[in-house]
């Protein structure tokens, strides 16, 4: 086996173990989570703002970043999902559409490299078979 596979399918065995605990922790947050709605009272460059009560009666304000691909503006609805017993730290998603996305993505790299060592291992078999040996 080529050192370079031995490589990639560590890599991907460890990317595997990473994604799952990543989505058992979206999963744990979850269970306990709290959702709400808020709006976006102010928006910056790079930044926005999102005013939302929290069950306690607080109103809250969530600082977040602007992504290249979504930008969002004042008076934008948006859900959030927070914990009771942290409702400053609120997400905007639960997080476990992108760890099945990732896991998804790792599991396709090591299935072409398990094909790439069968195929490695096919090729050098049959080398081996056909070589001459002159001594």
């Amino acid at each position: 086996m080529y050192r370079g596979n031995i490589i990639l399918l560590v890599l991907c065995l460890i990317g595997i173990a990473i994604c799952t605990a990543i989505y058992l922790e979206a999963s744990a947050f979850q269970k306990t989570a709290k959702v709400t709605e808020g709006t976006v009272v102010s928006t910056e460059i790079s930044y926005y703002y999102v005013k939302f009560i929290s069950d306690d009666g607080a109103e809250r304000t969530y600082k977040g970043r602007q992504r290249k691909g979504k930008k969002f503006y004042t008076g934008d609805k948006m859900r959030l999902i927070y914990q009771p017993d942290n409702p400053d730290k609120p997400r905007l998603t639960d997080g476990k559409k992108t760890g099945k996305n990732v896991i998804v993505i790792i599991m396709l790299m090591l299935i072409l490299d398990l094909y790439l060592i069968y195929t490695n291992k096919k090729r050098s078999k049959s080398a081996n078979i056909f070589s001459l040996n002159y001594s």
